[in-house]
């Protein structure tokens, strides 16, 4: 059984945001939970067409929170966008542009942290800049999960 609510929030960090919860109602310890964020950034004002600094970006902003990038892989699409795909040491983070639509979808997956998900998006977007940002955050007891 899960409890939805929708809040409407400002800008933070650089962000706008519009957030939509899903959260489970047994809540395990912080390192057997997952945390999965799908964020779809629209009228992005920074480099959604750079491919190269928008993966810079995501590679420093997983050092910056502590995560560890075991692979990583990008594709870029012609005649434009691009996915950018880091395969961390606790999960995943997918990037996906459409730069003719200043439009960016993020897919966050982590493991084992309840902050660090918000905290990796948090980096990227400042530098995305979007105009308005819609955010769903799913928290997953991996204790439900048996």
């Amino acid at each position: 059984m899960t409890a939805c609510r929708s809040m409407k929030g400002g800008r933070r960090g650089g962000v706008g945001v519009a957030l939509s919860v899903r959260m489970s109602e047994r809540v395990g310890s912080t390192t057997g939970d997952v945390t999965h964020l799908m964020i779809v950034a629209r009228d992005c004002a920074g480099p959604v067409g750079d491919v190269h600094a928008l993966t810079t970006a995501c590679v420093d902003a997983v050092g910056e929170v502590g995560l560890q990038v075991v692979a990583d892989t990008t594709f870029a699409f012609t005649p434009h966008g691009a996915t950018i795909v880091l395969l961390l040491a606790q999960s995943h983070l997918v990037v996906s542009t459409w730069p003719e639509h200043r439009l960016v979808i993020a897919d966050v997956t982590i493991c084992g942290s309840k902050t660090a998900a918000a905290r990796l998006w948090r980096g990227i977007g400042t530098l995305l800049a979007p105009g308005s940002c819609e955010i769903s955050e799913r928290w997953i007891c991996l204790a439900d999960a048996g």
